[in-house]
């Protein structure tokens, strides 16, 4: 069990790096991307302390990092969904992709580009 949870821990935290450099425009991607990594280790220096507390309470390790995984599951469904989307380079096309789907912004870049091209 605990090989697997280090497995998917691993695999999360890659996931991390790929899908905060999509999901953030160009003029913060750097940024962002650091503050994302930074909180990640941040959690990976408070885990041994959490596992201090094993001695005295040995349901509180598990309780904790069950309850912080099946947290960040829920709440990863309510992230925006990256694919199919081009990279936004502002803050503007960031937020009017982010409120449509993959589909209605595929029509707007064809159609801003024919625009472009009849000029």
């Amino acid at each position: 069990m605990a090989f697997v949870g280090k497995f998917a821990v691993a695999g999360t935290f890659s996931m991390l790096y790929v899908y905060s450099a999509e999901l953030y425009p160009t003029c913060i991607r750097a940024s962002a991307v650091g503050i994302c990594s930074s909180g990640a280790r941040v959690g990976g220096a408070l885990s041994p302390l959490i596992f201090g507390f094993d001695a005295t309470l040995p349901w509180f390790s598990n309780t904790v990092f069950g309850s912080l995984a099946f947290i960040a599951a829920f709440t990863s469904l309510f992230l925006p969904e990256t694919l199919g989307m081009p990279m936004s380079q502002t803050m503007e096309e960031a937020e009017s992709y982010y409120y449509k789907t993959p589909e209605e912004v595929a029509k707007k870049s064809q159609s801003g580009s024919t625009e472009i091209s009849s000029l």
